[in-house]
């Protein structure tokens, strides 16, 4: 696991932020691997869990900040490698602890909800 300050936390979910706005807007996603070589140059090793749960924190302080702020799960942009729907687990997670997601979907219920965000992050970023 990397050490990393509140402040470089801070930027990298503002960079963040503005990468999958950006992405939005375009009607764009991203793999999990490009997002860390662009929004974070490569700080986390993918092939260690630890650092991939890091990760997985950081687009979750995206998703709790964008949807405080747009209504909108912006890490529903950011995939696994070849497959736009696998979002990984942690992203359901987090939607059913935020309330936004039923914890007993199941995976028709999940897909349905993640195509939903990834619909509106696309019509609410566009519209800023």
């Amino acid at each position: 696991m990397k050490r990393i300050d509140s402040n470089r936390w801070s930027e990298l979910v503002a960079t963040g932020t503005d990468y999958l706005t950006e992405l939005a807007e375009q009607g764009e996603h991203v793999e999990y691997a490009q997002f860390n070589d662009r929004v974070c140059g490569g700080l986390f090793n993918l092939g260690d869990a630890s650092e991939r749960d890091q990760l997985g924190r950081l687009l979750g302080d995206i998703s709790r900040a964008s949807v405080r702020e747009r209504g909108v799960m912006l890490s529903a942009l950011v995939h696994h490698k070849g497959n736009m729907l696998d979002v990984g687990k942690g992203f359901f997670t987090l939607a059913v602890d935020m309330g936004r997601l039923d914890p007993q979907a199941d995976d028709v219920m999940r897909t349905l909800f993640l195509g939903r965000e990834i619909e509106a992050a696309r019509e609410k970023c566009g519209d800023s």
